[in-house]
C-alpha cells in the first residue's frame, strides 16, 4: 500500500496512539493498516520512528511495561494474528534505517 506523507501523518494522528494514553481509545484497526502496509516503506518507516509512533507502540507490547499482558482479551482486538510478527515484518523490512527502542518501564 502506497501512500503520501500527508495521508500517513493522518493515519497515524487518527490511530490515536500518539495522544490517548489509554490503549482501548486506540484505533487498532487504523494501527493494523499501517502495520501490515505503509510501515514496510522505508519513508514511512522513517516517518514512524521519528514521530514516536513505533517507540509507543512497542512499549506497549514490553512485557516489563506490562500493558499488553494485563489488557483484558476482549477488549482489545488487533486485525493481524499475531501483531508482534506485524511489528517484527515491519522492523525487519526496513532494517537498514533507525530501530526505535522501547522505554523501559521505570521510566
Amino acid at each position: 500500500m502506497q501512500i503520501d506523507a500527508d495521508q500517513f501523518q493522518t493515519l497515524v494522528r487518527d490511530s490515536l496512539l500518539l495522544t490517548e494514553k489509554n490503549y482501548e481509545k486506540w484505533n487498532w484497526d487504523i494501527i493494523s493498516e499501517l502495520l501490515d502496509g505503509p510501515l514496510l516503506n522505508p519513508k514511512r518507516y522513517e516517518e514512524a520512528v521519528n514521530s514516536k509512533f513505533l517507540k509507543k507502540l512497542m512499549t506497549f507490547f514490553l512485557p516489563l511495561a506490562g500493558q499488553f499482558a494485563e489488557c483484558k482479551k476482549v477488549t482489545l482486538t488487533i486485525q493481524p494474528n499475531n501483531p508482534n510478527l506485524a511489528i517484527d515484518t515491519a522492523l525487519r523490512s526496513n532494517s537498514n534505517m533507525e530501530t526505535p527502542t522501547p522505554v523501559s518501564a521505570a521510566n
